[in-house]
């Protein structure tokens, strides 16, 4: 998420070190499912993400001509390897946060014992990957899957079709953790909000959710309509962090469910129908994923990918699609969970602290104007001390949305400083 990757069609021929011949045939092999020699012949590559994609890893669309055994047919397959940053401030910080373990623990044990409940066949089918903290998985546009455009937000039916998907990942994981008790929450920790690191750095983190807080505070205080939502969230400010904190750890009595923790529009992919109507969602990111409370992401997602009339419109509506397909499919796979309406809406109502992280940290990005946008790449430790996302708070995109959200988020009682 925090990571733009700039954009290149180049062309390349074995360029990138891990590209080697010895590497795609034992990727081949895996898709084809076979231990056939394979003969790679032309390979071409080129970046996936677009500038102000921001995503936290190198992303490559690698087209292979190739052979298998003794055959003379050439066939051809495009996959996309996932590689970790090869450097630099933000990979430091990834590397903390375990993302790139994180990943690839759901990718190989997670999914296959969630699928094993239900055939949901919800993200991209991954294949075997030699290369440490990295992934192959397949190329989704083979399929016809494309990316939503972030800065249009989405529409009722982009957004009843993510819910219901949501809802029943997140009933498949409650059935793995059932099974499989110490692997989901031993699995993944918040980028931000994380007290298991040494002193130092849990300090870089709190000082980083400050002055994220203090420049929205500020940007907020010069857009006409958005002083008195300033002014509360200034109060909040101060036990901010260690409220956030405690919203994240697993409650004993509620109901846990294992988090994408970052499903916003630029994390998904849609397929349609000749006649232009979504059909289908795959969830292609999971490098921030977490066991906790639903409401991780279902706030997640609707501050950052629901357009405003969804927001205003079908709120009510849409939560009820969530909750009802979570707790058909809680009875589809044997568990014995249930989530009350009224459970539902306490939870919602506590999730206020993460609400304002969403607002200042992951609302920015969503936002952020294509051609003048924050490159976290490129951030150095000490301007973590200086607003590095001041200027996705400045985008006119963000302007745009921010005052009719805040003022939905108000209304909903999630700007209360008791919360």
């Amino acid at each position: 998420m925090l990571l733009e990757l700039l954009s290149s069609n180049k062309s390349i021929n074995m360029e990138e070190p891990w590209m080697t011949s010895s590497f795609l045939a034992q990727v081949l092999q895996s898709v084809e499912e076979t231990q056939e020699e394979v003969e790679v012949i032309k390979v071409q590559s080129s970046s996936v993400v677009p500038s102000g994609a921001n995503y936290c890893s190198l992303l490559s669309r690698v087209h292979v001509n190739y052979k298998l055994g003794q055959e003379n047919v050439v066939k051809s397959t495009s996959l996309i390897v996932k590689t970790p940053l090869i450097s630099g401030e933000m990979k430091n910080f990834l590397e903390r946060a375990g993302v790139y373990r994180t990943e690839c623990v759901v990718y190989n044990e997670i999914l296959p014992k969630m699928y094993e409940l239900k055939d949901l066949k919800s993200t991209a089918k991954s294949f075997h990957c030699p290369l440490e903290k990295s992934l192959v998985l397949e190329d989704l546009k083979l399929s016809g899957f494309v990316m939503a455009d972030r800065l249009k937000q989405l529409d009722f039916h982009h957004c009843q079709l993510v819910l219901e998907r949501m809802a029943m990942f997140h009933a498949l994981s409650v059935g793995v953790h059932h099974k499989y008790p110490d692997l989901l929450p031993n699995t993944g920790v918040h980028l931000l909000y994380n007290d298991t690191l040494p002193e130092l750095y849990k300090k870089q983190l709190r000082g980083l959710s400050q002055t994220n807080l203090t420049s929205l505070i500020e940007e907020l205080e010069g857009i006409d309509g958005c002083k008195k939502y300033a002014d509360a969230i200034r109060e909040i400010a101060p036990s901010h962090y260690d409220k956030a904190l405690e919203f994240l750890v697993p409650g004993d009595k509620g109901l846990n469910v294992y988090n994408f923790g970052d499903v916003w529009i630029n994390n998904m992919m849609f397929k349609y129908n000749d006649d232009g109507e979504v059909v289908d969602v795959k969830f292609i990111d999971f490098q921030n994923a977490q066991f906790g409370t639903y409401a991780v992401d279902l706030n997640y997602f609707w501050w950052s990918s629901a357009n405003e009339s969804v927001r205003e419109n079908h709120r009510e509506e849409l939560f009820e699609v969530y909750r009802r397909t979570l707790n058909r499919t809680l009875d589809e796979i044997g568990c014995s969970e249930h989530l009350t309406k009224e459970d539902f809406d306490r939870e919602m109502k506590s999730s206020g602290p993460y609400v304002v992280y969403v607002l200042s940290g992951v609302l920015p990005l969503a936002m952020a104007q294509p051609d003048d946008h924050v490159d976290y790449n490129a951030v150095k430790p000490d301007d973590y001390v200086d607003a590095p996302n001041r200027k996705n708070l400045q985008s006119k995109y963000f302007k745009k949305v921010i005052v009719k959200m805040l003022q939905q988020i108000d209304k909903n009682g999630l700007l209360d400083s008791s919360i």
